[in-house]
């Protein structure tokens, strides 16, 4: 059976905020094959594209307001041009530590 190959989402300064989806990666290094990117990097973009993830996970840090816009547009480039699964799925990301969009998404959804 083929491995799955997973990206792992981090930010400079915070990699702490990823160990535990490298411990469950780990765990089952028999089905699964890992590499943590930075996705604060400049050249961030090129490492997705240059790896054939079957998928990315992320659990974004508790971000500046700049910071956090930044990490959501690049997971919105990522779900929308590059068609990369992403867990959370770009939806629950944008909701977390976000309290203003979760305002409007909860009016929204009632």
């Amino acid at each position: 059976m083929e491995k799955i190959k997973l990206g792992i989402l981090a930010v400079a300064h915070y990699d702490d905020h990823v160990d535990h989806w490298e411990s469950a990666c780990s765990a089952r290094s028999e089905f699964v094959d890992f590499k943590r990117i930075d996705i604060s990097r400049s050249d961030w973009l090129e490492e997705i594209q240059n790896n054939a993830f079957d998928g990315l996970l992320t659990n974004p840090p508790n971000l500046t307001m700049s910071q956090k816009n930044m990490y959501d547009e690049r997971l919105d480039v990522i779900s929308k041009y590059l068609g990369i699964p992403i867990y959370p799925t770009l939806q629950e990301t944008k909701i977390y530590e976000n309290k203003r969009y979760l305002s409007y998404w909860l009016k929204a959804n009632g």
